[in-house]
């Protein structure tokens, strides 16, 4: 129950006590005539009956009551008293019309013009209703029940329930001034405190500015980290020992392809050292350089494939330098060793709402074998490159994402392992 409904029923409880009391007081001076003391007492309980229907949470139908019922008591009794106008009575008519007033007020507007309307209707119609209804045949005359000290006590009730109603709308209005003052200063005690806030908030944000300059510091060794992990010193090595082992076995057309695609790869990363983002087709170039001296020394034990979005900009649209080569050079050496069958390669680039979801996929033996293998081995060596792409990818704004996920076949064996990087298909990368 809100506040201003929880006051109306407080005032209607009061009301309906009230109206109760001052209907049962006289009931007793009519003991002897049957009729009008039924009436009268029947009045009393229904004004009174309000309280309980606000138990059950009957609100409306008890407000009701205090409005439709008095102006039906007043025009039966009013007119078994009298043989014309009852004018004690009209003054009590007049008073009803506050308790619409007070029981909906303008917060339930409809409600209180209805029993304001009802009244005024009651009002109206009040002499053709007291005319038409014959006086009782106990009531010798009419100044026997509305003579002059009838009018006065009348007039007192009403007057009596409009001080009532004053006193009422006074005390609300009292209690709307503390409440609204009372919300002043709040309003400006929380404006003070916002003041201070955002005197934090500028030093704050003075302290971001200059941690930003701390990050950028970061990125630029980050940056020179990465260009010079990019090529992993065990793969030039291993390239090296691989041109060298065709010119042993006089395989001099193996290690002239051999050097050549290698000569390729290192200009073009070369190339793309000078800038933080390339275009994805000098990317894909320097990928395929790569996975191709890779075939060749592997003895094309895998293939590759590349699968790029038709809606991507190949030459128009930039990615991270180098950002997929050290993710690809583990799906082949961890991915591809100690396995049978022959392994497949796939790199797809997907274009998703302004963003671009690249994926490296693999069906090697999966990260749980490699872990392993390289634990029988004593392989200690680990891949700096991806830690610092790691990196890089936290870094990117635009909430830029690496998932990586365990592949398995319907019986739930390793079939692999994919990696998805999420990243805005812009140029504002860091």
């Amino acid at each position: 129950m809100s506040s201003d409904m929880k006051k109306k029923i407080i005032l209607c409880n009061r009301i309906a006590i009230l109206a109760g009391l001052l209907v049962m007081l006289p009931t007793f001076n009519f003991i002897k005539i049957p009729t009008l003391f039924f009436i009268m007492g029947s009045a009393s309980l229904t004004y009174v009956s309000p309280i309980i229907f606000n138990r059950l949470k009957w609100y409306n139908f008890s407000r009701f009551i205090l409005v439709v019922t008095p102006p039906l008591y007043i025009l039966l009794g009013g007119g078994l008293m009298t043989s014309g106008p009852n004018y004690t009575y009209k003054y009590a008519l007049i008073s009803v019309i506050i308790a619409p007033i007070l029981l909906f007020q303008l917060s339930e507007k409809v409600k209180m013009w209805i029993g304001i309307g009802w009244v005024i209707l009651s009002f109206i119609s009040y002499d053709t209703v007291m005319n038409a209804i014959p006086r009782l045949p106990e009531i010798q005359s009419d100044q026997d029940v509305d003579g002059p000290v009838f009018v006065m006590f009348g007039g007192l009730i009403s007057m009596v329930f409009f001080i009532m109603a004053f006193n009422y709308l006074m005390d609300i209005n009292k209690k709307y001034e503390k409440r609204l003052s009372f919300i002043l200063l709040n309003a400006k005690q929380k404006n003070h405190l916002i003041s201070q806030k955002n005197i934090l908030l500028e030093g704050q944000y003075k302290s971001i500015q200059e941690q930003q300059q701390e990050i950028e510091q970061i990125n630029q060794m980050l940056r020179s980290q990465v260009l010079k992990a990019q090529m992993n010193p065990h793969f030039i090595f291993n390239c090296l020992n691989s041109i060298q082992h065709f010119i042993i076995q006089n395989d001099a057309a193996s290690a002239m392809s051999y050097m050549s695609k290698f000569s390729k790869l290192m200009r073009q990363v070369l190339e793309n050292s000078t800038n933080e983002n390339v275009p994805i087709a000098d990317e894909m170039k320097t990928l395929t350089y790569y996975i191709e001296l890779e075939q060749l020394r592997y003895n094309n034990s895998f293939k590759f494939e590349f699968s790029i979005d038709e809606q991507i900009d190949q030459l128009n649209t930039e990615m991270p330098s180098m950002l997929l080569q050290p993710f690809v050079e583990n799906a082949i050496i961890h991915g591809f060793r100690n396995k049978n069958k022959p392994g497949f390669l796939k790199v797809i680039l997907l274009y998703q709402h302004e963003r671009i979801l690249c994926i490296i996929e693999d069906n090697g033996i999966g990260r749980a074998a490699a872990a392993k293998f390289n634990i029988t081995k004593n392989m200690s060596h680990k891949s700096r490159a991806i830690d610092i792409n790691t990196k890089r990818i936290s870094l990117m704004q635009s909430n830029a994402t690496i998932i990586t996920q365990d592949l398995t076949d319907s019986d739930g064996n390793p079939a692999g392992t994919r990696v998805e990087i999420n990243i805005p298909a812009n140029n504002n990368f860091l």
